[in-house]
């Protein structure tokens, strides 16, 4: 898809706008002339109404930029996701910002809009806009608390409202306009706005903050709001790395001058997550599961008492009311997502391995890609398997008569892998290593089930497991032996 960009005519006496023609962009990132004339047409049509505009920037953090911050502002960070955010850098009057990361959060009125403009980005295997309650006073003595709750269910390419036919492809590379408002009038003065600038009202996307859950506002008691753009895995990966280093997307916030009297301000109400249940979910396949298990414990001769983990693969929160009603911190939750975390609690010696195992949920329909990652204590990834790359074929060397064998994966986890096929190398220093005496923690992302819209049900997957194997007795695994042990 190429973006759009609408000529429009003044055709009455009233100056009101008829769209009358329609011309395709370039869409190439360094030809961005009629989105900066779009913007530009924006900003004086709002401030010409009485509106302050602050221009904001929209920026992405790499797993290379959590290394170089040591962990800060990762969010947990998954190799195969870079993470955007909304940055203002400007002080705004009246609103306490010593407490909040002016990189990624702010406090706003009921009467404010954020509006991000421009390009979605280019052809991936997902993304999603989330935004967030950042952190919230508990106690005036004790201070904000970070809480990283979502507040509704994420724009992603199946719910986005961008110019195309409606598929999951034409959301990339499309023309959008996101804003992100508590009062209903805000939003209609930023879609007035953006059809003055030549944006049509059908590429309007909003992100409700509602007083129901949120106390807005910008002294220091009020709760502060952030944004996380995520994105999986670039079809063409120097399209994604032009598009992350220069994003053509323009950020604004926009308020009235003169506060508007809360009297006339008309809120919404907390919307609707949509349903993650299908209703049939993976258990026809635990007995595959099951069988891929019995045969990975007699290969590596594990012991019964440290064999499986699976009863610790736990579902982490599944969304941001929850986290909140339990005054607990969500940590990001992507409402398109079923997380799984696993600590097992073991580290990994010289000899020893982890063999992650189970369901591609992708093969199954309950996602559209899927990924295993594991962390230091440090909260850095070191190293990541995924669907697209790691997971096929590779449980057909265990159970290659299973009928379920397409819909399964095992891989192995070593500090030396010769001996091992479908290995993940896993060294003890560096970026991609693992110190010793460290156990890792893994986390399973299952990213929006193409059947719903949104993540799947945790009920309805069967999670990855993991089986930890101290110094196995037979080596190599994979190859084809004589008695006498020579290949």
């Amino acid at each position: 898809m190429k973006p759009f960009f609408y000529e429009w005519k003044i055709i009455t006496t009233f100056a009101s706008f008829l769209l009358i023609s329609s011309s395709l962009s370039d869409p190439l990132y360094d030809n961005n002339v009629d989105r900066e004339a779009a913007a530009a047409t924006f900003m004086s049509y709002m401030e010409n109404k009485g509106y302050l505009v602050d221009k904001g920037e929209f920026q992405f953090w790499t797993p290379e930029d959590c290394e170089e911050e040591g962990g800060l502002n990762c969010f947990g960070n998954n190799p195969d996701s870079p993470y955007g955010v909304y940055t203002f850098h400007n002080d705004f009057e009246g609103e306490y910002t010593r407490d909040l990361n002016l990189d990624i959060e702010r406090r706003l009125r009921i009467d404010e809009a954020v509006v991000f403009f421009g390009l979605t980005p280019p052809l991936a295997k997902y993304f999603g806009f989330t935004h967030y309650l950042g952190r919230r006073i508990n106690k005036i003595r004790a201070g904000s608390k970070r809480k990283s709750a979502s507040l509704s269910d994420a724009i992603n390419p199946m719910n986005i409202k961008v110019t195309g036919d409606g598929s999951y492809e034409a959301s990339f590379s499309s023309d959008v306009c996101i804003v992100t408002t508590g009062d209903q009038n805000m939003f209609e003065a930023v879609k007035e706005g953006m059809q003055y600038a030549g944006v049509p009202p059908e590429v309007m996307n909003l992100q409700v903050l509602s007083s129901d859950t949120l106390n807005l506002g910008n002294d220091r008691t009020r709760d502060s709001i952030t944004w996380l753009h995520r994105i999986m895995r670039f079809i063409d990966k120097d399209a994604g790395n032009a598009y992350m280093e220069n994003p053509p997307v323009h950020l604004f916030r926009v308020s009235p001058k003169v506060p508007v009297d809360r009297a006339l301000v008309v809120p919404y109400p907390l919307p609707d997550r949509m349903n993650r249940a299908t209703g049939v979910g993976e258990i026809d396949l635990r007995s595959s599961v099951q069988g891929l298990e019995a045969v990975l414990r007699r290969l590596f001769h594990l012991r019964a008492d440290i064999s499986l983990f699976q009863a610790k693969s736990k579902p982490t929160a599944t969304q941001g009311e929850q986290c909140l009603e339990d005054n607990a911190n969500c940590k990001r939750d992507n409402p398109d997502a079923a997380y799984f975390a696993n600590l097992p609690g073991y580290t990994l010696g010289q000899n020893d391995v982890f063999i992650i195992y189970g369901i591609n949920h992708v093969k199954t329909g309950y996602a559209k890609y899927m990924s295993v990652t594991l962390y230091g204590l440090n909260g850095i990834a070191f190293a990541s398997l995924n669907s697209e790359d790691d997971m096929e074929g590779t449980a057909a060397k265990f159970i290659p008569d299973s009928p379920n064998v397409d819909k399964l994966f095992a891989v192995v986890m070593a500090r030396d892998c010769q001996n091992y096929a479908n290995c993940l190398k896993i060294p003890y220093a560096g970026s991609k290593g693992l110190p010793a005496g460290i156990p890792p923690l893994m986390v399973s992302r299952n990213i929006l089930n193409p059947q719903t819209g949104t993540g799947a049900d945790f009920e309805e997957l069967v999670p990855t497991r993991l089986m930890f194997a101290k110094l196995p007795r037979i080596a190599p695994l994979y190859k084809n032996k004589t008695k006498n042990g020579e290949e």
